[in-house]
């Protein structure tokens, strides 16, 4: 049973290369991708075991996907398939990866790794500059401080200076000790010793 299973092979050459201009432009590579498949039939057996798919992958080591393909397995056992795939690589320690498995059967995957052969001043520089972020300038509205820092103001009497309040009375009665009016019930209004009716007007 085991040797009715398909064995993959897998084949990488270098078509061309070209390497980095001033140092800008990436690596280029051109390969070409062989693949193929053997089986051996069942002894007795009339009937042909269907295989699938078999999918074809290329990849960086990067996890940078580069090609994809998908390939029957008979026809890969009747002959070798052949296509070209270009890569660009950004960094010396990148390497090419070559992925076969069929899509039918699990653990028959075949990989192949490819790295040119080049010196590292052929690749592209790296941008080692920080990524400077543009900072907003945040903008203040004072307009409600300053209206808040008004609230608050200095009068002079014959007596002397006090901090007096000044509020907005919002169509509510303000008493001449500078209280709102209270809205409990309290027998003199005049002499309300209740917080709220000094700091907030009430709520009708």
């Amino acid at each position: 049973m085991v040797n009715s299973l398909p064995r993959f092979t897998l084949s990488v050459e270098e078509v061309d290369t070209k390497p980095s201009k001033d140092g800008k432009t990436p690596v280029i590579v051109s390969l070409q991708i062989g693949c193929s498949a053997t089986c051996e039939e069942e002894t007795g057996s009339k009937t042909k075991t269907p295989f699938g798919t078999a999918s074809v992958l290329t990849c960086l080591s990067t996890g940078e996907l580069v090609d994809y393909r998908r390939i029957t397995v008979r026809a890969l056992l009747r002959e070798e398939k052949f296509f070209t795939v270009v890569v660009n690589l950004s960094k010396p320690s990148e390497v090419i990866e070559v992925h076969i498995s069929p899509n039918d059967i699990a653990g028959l995957a075949r990989t192949l790794s490819y790295k040119p052969f080049l010196s590292p001043d052929q690749y592209p520089v790296p941008d080692t500059r920080p990524v400077l972020k543009e900072e907003k300038e945040e903008i203040i509205d004072i307009s409600s401080h300053n209206n808040s820092d008004n609230n608050l103001h200095r009068t002079r009497s014959g007596a002397g200076n006090h901090l007096a309040k000044t509020r907005p009375t919002n169509g509510v009665q303000t008493l001449s000790n500078g209280n709102y009016a209270c809205n409990h019930r309290c027998k003199d209004k005049k002499d309300c010793h209740h917080r709220w009716s000094e700091l907030i007007p009430p709520s009708y």
